[in-house]
């Protein structure tokens, strides 16, 4: 039944086109984040996340700026930090 709720409330978004996470208890559901609302929603500055995942802070305020510089080395570390998966991230 879950997986239902969950596949119709990606559905919705992706139909009105909104370009935010929804999560519903701890669940990922299937919408794009961008970088800085990850950072945001754990209540993180740069620096903090920067000494949790060793990329430096100036190249977090850059990828937070334009996802598109991001190499897969850097975008593995995010994830893992972030605890989501790279799908779930708007890279562009």
């Amino acid at each position: 039944m879950q997986k239902t709720i969950d596949n119709c409330i990606y559905l919705y978004a992706a139909l009105n086109n909104e370009r935010t996470s929804y999560i519903e208890r701890g669940n990922k559901v299937g919408l794009k984040i961008k970088l800085r609302e990850l950072r945001e929603r754990k209540g993180l500055s740069v620096n903090a996340v920067s000494k949790n995942t060793g990329i430096k802070p100036d190249q977090l305020n850059a990828f937070e700026n334009d996802p598109s510089l991001v190499g897969l080395t850097a975008a593995t570390s995010l994830m893992y930090f972030y605890d989501v998966n790279l799908d779930d991230v708007i890279w562009k």
